[in-house]
């Protein structure tokens, strides 16, 4: 036996990262929740114009105290003291270190079905059992409350809840917010709150937050999806008390601290309230996406509440989503991820990214439509 890690070794490598290292440079890519958008030309050059005038080195490893303090500002809707805040390497470094830094060997970890598919893994590698709630296609992939009490058990420490959610979009609704709020409260476990995709709701304001209601709640953000900064790697967690100083720690030992250029850039976002700038492309890339599911799949799917994904239900279909992805990409040249990848209970599911252009979108989802038609498979 080789000396790896042996729990590391028996976590499968993503789907969706194969799916997307195989596409080709001519593939269209409604795969990835990577914005087409370039960073806004004016939050780059000003960030870079502090970078070059003035410390380029290391920042505190919490990050910039003028940003943390404005992140503090523009989350007031939950309690976010400056003093509670890290920058992080993007949001997956904040979700790393916020589960690793509170779990020890036999604690469970609840997380959805679907969900984007790092929290279990991660969990594991930390001794930790994973406990998944499914979600109910039938209900609309809705989170239900009474389903998160029921798999609680005494040896549960922490709650993970993607709003709006990858990949279903949705949203939580107060109600379900505060009744989460009150499951953490209740029974002493810590609720992580991934809220990458809250500024780029659907309606007239982001979902309320359950960390509004509960002093035990980690919220993480990011600038990656919201302002296009995959590239720079910018994230934020908002850590209870109890859990900061161990998260620092393991932010200290894996990263030191975010890149001082990539939290100027963020800074300069932060200063010219541009966080909510690109909410009404993706609204209108939405309309457009829809109605090409409508024309060339004849489906009507699920409005999603917020982030740039819609979910197309296959079910009907005689091959796995997973297989009719595989052909998709060999014969139309266009990559889309299979519900499987985010959990069972997306099984006959396609996520649709419509993260990229109108063109692209519209033309992978007709190129889908036309494999369809010609293996004779009816969907509608």
């Amino acid at each position: 036996m080789e000396p790896v890690n042996q729990v590391l070794a028996q976590i499968p490598p993503s789907f969706i990262r194969a799916l997307n290292d195989r596409k080709r440079p001519t593939s269209l890519n409604l795969g990835l929740g990577e914005p087409s958008i370039h960073p806004d030309a004016d939050l780059v050059d000003d960030g870079f114009k502090r970078f070059r005038s003035g410390p380029q080195g290391y920042t505190r490893n919490a990050g910039l105290a003028e940003l943390r303090e404005h992140i503090a500002a523009f989350r007031s809707d939950v309690e976010a003291a400056p003093e509670r805040i890290l920058v992080t390497q993007g949001s997956q470094e904040a979700v790393f270190i916020s589960l690793a830094a509170l779990l020890n060997p036999g604690d469970e970890v609840v997380v959805l079905d679907p969900a984007f598919n790092i929290y279990g893994p991660i969990a594991r590698l930390f001794g930790a059992r994973v406990v998944s709630v499914p979600m109910d296609p039938a209900d609309g992939f809705a989170l239900r409350a009474d389903a998160v009490r029921a798999a609680l058990t005494p040896a549960t420490r922490m709650l993970c809840v993607v709003s709006p959610g990858n990949p279903t979009g949705r949203a939580l609704s107060e109600p379900v917010a505060r009744e989460l709020a009150a499951i953490a409260e209740d029974n002493g476990v810590t609720l992580l709150v991934d809220e990458v995709y809250r500024e780029l709701h659907h309606g007239d304001t982001p979902a309320p937050s359950p960390a509004r209601w509960t002093r035990r709640a980690i919220t993480v953000g990011s600038m990656s999806k919201n302002c296009a900064m995959t590239g720079l790697r910018v994230g934020w967690t908002i850590l209870p008390e109890y859990a900061y100083s161990p998260a620092l720690k393991l932010h200290q030992l894996c990263a030191t601290c975010a890149a001082s250029m990539s939290q100027y850039i963020a800074l300069a976002a932060f200063e010219r309230r541009a966080l909510f700038r690109h909410r009404d492309i993706y609204r209108r890339r939405l309309d457009v996406t829809l109605a090409a599911v409508k024309e060339h799949l004849g489906l009507t799917p699920p409005r999603p509440e917020g982030a740039f994904y819609v979910m197309l239900d296959l079910r009907k279909l005689p091959v796995t989503t997973k297989e009719l992805s595989e052909t998709l990409l060999d014969e139309e040249d266009v990559v889309m991820v299979p519900g499987e990848a985010f959990g069972p209970s997306a099984h006959g599911f396609f996520r649709i990214s419509f993260a990229q252009d109108d063109a692209v979108v519209v033309e992978g989802i007709r190129r889908l439509g036309g494999l369809l038609r010609r293996k004779g498979w009816a969907v509608a």
